[in-house]
């Protein structure tokens, strides 16, 4: 006999502290085992408020990167425009020279999903016709 947990419990007054919870069953990736993300909002960001640049390691090992930023930055402009110019030159880089990564990891999971549901389907036929034989 196989039993899963798919659902998460609150009471009224979780619920209304948390309306915007949702529940994620997520790949099983290292197991045959799904774990369960239990999200309390939707993530969103406050419109006004912007994410913190950061540097990720891979980028160095690109060697496009090295020739945007001597085409973008020119040392004898203004500061505030420079800062603007490598934003605007760096996002097109990483969208359209790089990649987004966080795009290719969402394709990724959503194919490793993919590919879980299809086994898990199969299993679940196989695992019937075993029992009925």
């Amino acid at each position: 006999m196989r039993e899963k947990l798919d659902m998460v419990v609150g009471d009224p007054s979780w619920n209304q502290s948390f309306p915007e919870a949702s529940v994620i069953h997520l790949p099983a990736l290292k197991s045959n085992h799904k774990a369960i993300l239990l999200r309390t909002s939707l993530g969103l960001r406050d419109k006004g408020r912007t994410r913190m640049f950061r540097v990720m390691a891979s980028w160095m090992a690109d060697d496009s990167l090295n020739s945007m930023l001597k085409k973008t930055w020119d040392s004898t402009g203004e500061w505030k425009y420079l800062v603007t110019s490598f934003q605007l030159a760096f996002d097109d880089w990483n969208n359209n020279c790089y990649g987004n990564l966080f795009h290719r990891k969402i394709r990724i999971l959503a194919r490793l999903h993919g590919i879980n549901e299809k086994l898990t389907m199969e299993e679940n036929c196989v695992g019937s016709v075993a029992s009925i034989t």
